[in-house]
């Protein structure tokens, strides 16, 4: 099993802080932090609308990667059991938040949050190029919750359509869906806004 382990790292070198957390080095915790909190941020704030939600869930994530660690397994890249794991996590902090029980069928059925997803560390070199960004991000967050998430997947965590089909636990056949209609629902709005 370690030489399987060390193969897939070989091919994915996320795999290998996973490989550490399992050994249970704290110091390899803190670099799968580093190198995914702000995507996991951002993905946990399309799904969840609340920046505090999104904290909450992030922080939830990385204790159950701690958690998980010395069960962890390679058999998919890094970044989908990752995203996979802050999605329940998401789930179980807006659960604890309604004081019911959330699907991801609910958080799709919601449509839109409340929240847009805000600056993380957006370029100011031109200011005609920030607040086209900005924009960008307003109308990413105005998406339905199941375009919302694909979007976050396919450009924050530059995760192929199969590992956000996996992360999601959904057909990849939607999530291509999900991406075109995401994709000119912004186009229109990007183009309403010119």
């Amino acid at each position: 099993m370690w030489y399987a382990g060390r193969m897939a790292a070989a091919r994915d070198p996320d795999i290998d802080l996973l490989l550490r957390v399992k050994a249970r080095d704290p110091e390899g915790l803190a670099a799968l932090y580093a190198r995914f909190a702000r995507p996991l941020f951002r993905f946990l704030l399309a799904l969840t609308g609340r920046r505090e939600t999104a904290e909450d869930a992030l922080q939830e994530t990385f204790l159950r990667v701690w958690r998980a660690g010395p069960a962890y397994e390679p058999s998919a890249a890094a970044s989908t059991w990752l995203f996979t794991v802050a999605r329940n996590a998401a789930l179980n902090a807006l659960a604890r938040e309604r004081g019911q029980p959330v699907t991801w069928g609910d958080l799709e059925r919601e449509g839109a949050g409340p929240g847009a997803i805000p600056a993380v560390g957006a370029p100011g070199a031109e200011l005609e190029a920030a607040e086209q960004a900005d924009a960008l991000r307003r109308a990413v967050g105005r998406l339905p919750a199941g375009e919302r998430a694909v979007v976050a997947l396919a450009v924050d965590a530059r995760l192929r359509y199969a590992e956000i089909a996996r992360a999601l636990e959904i057909p990849e056949g939607t999530v291509k869906s999900r991406m075109a209609s995401a994709v000119r629902r912004l186009r229109e709005m990007m183009l309403r806004r010119a």
